[in-house]
């Protein structure tokens, strides 16, 4: 009798462990694989993600430093156009000098005396320092009169505002 207890508990020990191994190599072995090539799939993931973000952190400190550098001009851009001022700062910069919108709203046609050539130079010269920003449109037209120099050039500015700031 205690023969067959114990054969009775080898063979449920036995089973046990066949129902174990069963167990473990249909549903817990394959759950390890599915998890382990998910992790790689995550730190693949991370490794692209922190890759990304140190990019993102380089990118943003060269458009700062960008911002830095054109700062000025940005500002400039910005500023609204004033026609009034403008036309005082042309007049302390050239003699007789007069000022009209043309027909593109962003252009203006400036007429002024000049003596001698450095003017010419003189007023691109404060037109870059001017608070908006203003390109002069080449060739400039000259006129000799008797003692003077008459130029004509047109100047473009550039301005996000500008749509009705010319036509006041």
């Amino acid at each position: 009798m205690k023969n067959n207890f114990l054969i009775k508990n080898i063979m449920f020990l036995l089973l046990f462990l066949v129902v174990l191994v069963i167990f473990l190599v249909i549903y817990i072995i394959p759950e390890l694989k599915e998890y382990k090539t998910k992790q790689a799939i995550l730190k693949k993931s991370e490794k692209i993600y922190f890759k990304n973000i140190k990019s993102l952190k380089s990118l943003e400190k060269e458009r700062d430093l960008t911002y830095k550098k054109y700062q000025k001009n940005i500002e400039k851009y910005n500023k609204n156009f004033d026609i009034e001022n403008f036309k005082s700062y042309m007049k302390s910069i050239l003699k007789d000098s007069t000022i009209e919108v043309t027909k593109e709203k962003d252009k203006l046609n400036i007429k002024a005396t000049i003596n001698d050539k450095e003017e010419i130079y003189t007023l691109l010269e404060k037109l870059n320092r001017y608070t908006n920003i203003v390109k002069v449109d080449f060739p400039f037209e000259y006129k000799n009169s008797k003692s003077n120099k008459n130029i004509t050039f047109y100047v473009t500015i550039c301005n996000k505002k500008l749509k009705n700031c010319l036509n006041k």
